[in-house]
């Protein structure tokens, strides 16, 4: 595990623990998504009060996020653990800041927290509103199970789902 810690600390990875400091910059993130308008791209509006979207990131759900030199949120990962189904199952969600997007870092700090996530679990799970993210998605090894209309504050959602096996074979992620 001592690995995985250095790993993080090399990438500027933390793992969300409420307190003050890292409160403070899921509120400055939050105020981020909102004035950009990815907010609503990004989360059904069930979780639109502040209270509820730090609830989202608190444990048992495992939030993982980077940091820039302003102390501003990058990128982030939250994977809330699914109980109760007889698998190591989670659900995980991802975003990436616009000018982060596609970079080498973004692409390590993306690999590091999939490989950390399979530490713990042997499927994740994921739901997007956006079709467009379906080609990405797909080159990280996510197959598509399919579309629900109107799954997501009356949206379509489609349902995919992560192995470990199929990340390490990925375009994106592949083992070379």
């Amino acid at each position: 595990m001592e690995g995985i810690a250095e790993k993080a600390r090399e990438l500027g990875i933390t793992i969300y623990i409420p307190s003050y400091d890292h409160d403070a910059a899921l509120a400055r993130w939050y105020k981020h998504l909102v004035d950009s308008g990815e907010y609503e791209m990004l989360f059904a509006e069930a979780f639109k009060p502040l209270s509820k979207f730090y609830q989202m990131f608190a444990p048992p759900t495992v939030t993982a996020f980077a940091v820039d030199d302003m102390g501003e949120i990058w990128a982030t990962m939250w994977i809330n653990p699914l109980d109760g189904y007889g698998s190591k199952t989670a659900s995980v969600s991802a975003w990436t800041r616009g000018d982060r997007r596609g970079t080498p870092e973004a692409r390590e700090a993306g690999g590091f927290c999939y490989s950390m996530a399979f530490e713990v679990w042997d499927l994740l799970i994921s739901i997007t509103r956006h079709e467009k993210l379906l080609h990405n998605l797909r080159q990280v090894g996510y197959h598509i199970v399919g579309n629900i209309p109107g799954f997501v504050d009356g949206n379509d959602g489609w349902v995919l789902y992560l192995t470990k096996e199929n990340f390490k074979n990925s375009l994106r992620y592949g083992e070379k």
